[in-house]
């Protein structure tokens, strides 16, 4: 998967789901090269609930409740109608 580094240094990302494993290659254009600049084994990051992340699931999961609720209420009440009869 090609991907955008840094501003104007490209590279790309290649998965392997089989091995668990994720590796980020730079292309440096001066030298033709394609640089291995990082790999991780993601076995154990795929165990991890709510590393470093905003919001957290259970903000998200309250807010999508509360909507919920909301709209739930929203549909309860009655709509009030106006109606004239013809010619008035």
């Amino acid at each position: 998967m090609p991907c955008e580094l840094h501003p104007s240094v490209w590279g790309c990302y290649l998965m392997d789901t089989d091995q668990q494993t994720l590796c980020v290659y730079e292309y440096r254009s001066g030298e033709r090269a394609l640089v291995l600049t990082a790999a991780r084994h993601f076995r154990y990051d795929l165990g991890l609930k709510d590393f470093n992340t905003f919001p957290a699931w259970y903000d998200v999961q309250k807010q999508v409740e509360d909507a919920g609720k909301n709209q739930h209420s929203q549909n309860l009440i009655p709509q009030q109608t106006t109606t004239e009869s013809p010619g008035k």
